[in-house]
């Protein structure tokens, strides 16, 4: 099961917060429906498994297995390793084949990840220069991308071009141009 967090309130360079702020959410909701899982596979080492038992406990939950993968050295994933809550490696107690399935479900949480922080960051800076524009609120500003094709075709167009955008007066028009012009 997929799930997207949005983490504007938490500082960008701290990943441990940022960790933990989830695990909480997650976890709160899960002990309220009573549906915590039997295992947490956290990607990362000591750090990481200090977050995630901080959470556990501070919520109270019991009964759950918490294993981090570690990243091999040099980033090679043929020395990756397990560690378990109490920091001890346990990589030669997984088969190899549960470890490339550790290591694939690593792989697509980060993929998933990096997806999701893609599309919204070009999300955003694709329209958040007419989101800007004094008077121009979604629906306008779907109009005006749809004709023009794009971001592009708007910073192209001209005061006449843009008037024609069904919906857009002259007066609008305008200060669309001048707004993006300033930028």
């Amino acid at each position: 099961m997929y799930r997207k967090y949005n983490l504007d309130h938490i500082n960008k360079s701290d990943d441990y917060a940022a960790m933990k702020d989830i695990l909480k959410r997650r976890f709160q909701k899960l002990k309220h429906e009573e549906n915590v899982p039997d295992m947490l596979i956290v990607d990362g080492g000591k750090g990481q498994i200090t977050q995630a038992n901080s959470v556990v406990k501070e919520l109270g939950i019991k009964n759950i297995i918490i294993l981090g993968l570690v990243k091999g050295e040099k980033r090679k994933s043929d020395n990756d390793r397990v560690i378990d809550s109490r920091y001890n490696d346990i990589t030669l107690q997984i088969s190899s084949v549960n470890m490339r399935l550790l290591q694939s479900i690593r792989d697509e949480a980060h993929r998933f990840a990096i997806t999701g922080q893609r599309k919204r960051r070009s999300k955003t800076t694709y329209t958040s220069l007419l989101d800007e524009v004094p008077g121009i609120g979604e629906v306008k500003k779907n109009e005006i991308l749809n004709f023009f094709g794009g971001i592009q075709g708007v910073l192209k167009a001209s005061v006449s071009e843009l008037s024609r955008v069904p919906g857009i007066s002259i007066n609008i028009a305008n200060n669309i141009y001048t707004y993006l012009k300033k930028k």
